[in-house]
Parts: structure tokens; sequence; C-alpha cells
């Protein structure tokens, strides 16, 4: 419950929005929903902004965003809060390979010194991040 949301971000790999929000209302209302300071909110979004090239379409609703944006939207708000843990499920679905980097810096950025689980098939987005890989299965 409650206890959970204020020490894990979590990105699933089928994700659902409020497609009337605009990016920009949509992290600013997860940010009050994880208790983060007016402060902290306006910066982290800004940050995640420009990190996952989100800038140009923050006032755009979600509902007019591609797949390639919301998934980008979706890891933004996986890491809006600083989290004891993250998991994330295929994080980098529908990335471009300059897109995927700039997510792969700030997973490792946000991730350090954290738990972070990524299942992912994806073996070039783990070679990004230079993180061993762990088969589980074929």
């Amino acid at each position: 419950g409650a206890a959970w949301r204020d020490v894990f971000g979590y990105l699933p790999q089928e994700f659902g929005f409020y497609p009337e929000f605009t990016v920009k209302n949509y992290l600013e209302y997860m940010a009050a929903l994880k208790g983060l300071t007016k402060t902290d909110t306006k910066k982290r979004i800004h940050d995640l902004l420009e990190l996952l090239t989100l800038s140009e379409v923050k006032n755009k609703k979600i509902a007019k965003l591609s797949g390639g944006m919301k998934r980008r939207l979706a890891l933004a708000r996986a890491l809006l809060a600083v989290s004891d843990a993250v998991a994330l499920d295929e994080p980098f679905t529908g990335m471009d390979p300059e897109t995927l980097q700039k997510a792969a810096a700030l997973i490792r950025e946000r991730g350090g010194g954290k738990n972070v689980l990524l299942a992912t098939h994806d073996r070039d987005a783990i070679a990004a991040l230079g993180w061993p890989v762990i088969q589980l299965a074929e």
C-alpha cells in the first residue's frame, strides 16, 4: 500500500495513463502522490523531461503521444521520486539509440546505490547500462 509507494519505483511493461492529462501535469500529479515538495517536483520534472527528450511535448495531452513517448513518460514516472528500489519491465521499448543511451545514463544515475531490477530481452540495452546480465530463461 502506501508504505511501498514511498520506497518503490515501478515501470510495468503495460501501463496506464490519464489520457487527458498533459505530460507535465501527469508528472506533477504523480509527484504529489509521492509527497515531493514543489521545489523538488519542479527540478526533477525539468531534468527528466530534458533527459528523456520530452520537453517539447510537456504541454501535449498524453493521448496524443506516440508509443515511444509514452514509454519514456512511464520511465520518468518510475524515476520521479528517489526510491530505495526500482523495478523496470522493458523500459527501453520503442526508444531510438540516442534516447536509449540517455535513459540508460539516467537509470545508472538514479539507480546508483539502489536496488534496480530490470527485466528485458534487449541485450543492447543491458550493454548500454554496463551491468552484468543474469539470464534466467532462453
